[in-house]
């Protein structure tokens, strides 16, 4: 799925949001809560909003960082292959392979688990060759660690 057809999603999840109403009461009761449906809305599309900016700029920071960690020889590319390691494969990272890092590197690695908590996709399948390209990164880093 590309930019594009993000785009799209978003857009019709935003239109569906929109269409939602809330409904109190049962049976001949029932009737729509105009107040209750206006916040609900408001709720769902901040949410929307939110996941939709931080898959993208995720997204951004992932195909950085896999292309560092496609460079072995680079000082950051174990802190690189090591978040998209625990990304990918559901693998534990500490928090402290966050510090000490260059501020640019620490942002994409912040915004890539930003990106893992809201995407409604995975990541890797997102970027140029996905997760073969991934798996090759990961092998050639983990050849060099040894």
């Amino acid at each position: 799925m590309n930019q594009g057809e993000r785009r799209l999603q978003h857009q019709a999840r935003l239109e569906q949001i929109n269409r939602m109403q809330r409904v109190t009461g049962t049976g001949d009761f029932a009737h729509v809560d105009h107040e209750g449906t206006t916040i609900e809305r408001a709720r769902m599309l901040d949410e929307e909003i939110c996941a939709h900016e931080a898959t993208e700029r995720g997204l951004a920071a992932f195909e950085r960082l896999l292309q560092l960690a496609e460079l072995p020889e680079s000082p950051h590319a174990r802190a690189a292959a090591e978040l998209l390691a625990a990304v990918w494969r559901d693998e534990p990272l500490s928090l402290r392979r966050l510090r000490g890092l260059e501020l640019g590197l620490g942002d994409d690695m912040v915004a890539v688990i930003d990106a893992f908590r809201h995407a409604r996709l995975s990541l890797a399948d997102q970027v140029d060759g996905g997760g073969i390209r991934l798996a090759r990164a990961l092998r050639v880093w983990q050849g060099h660690q040894t």
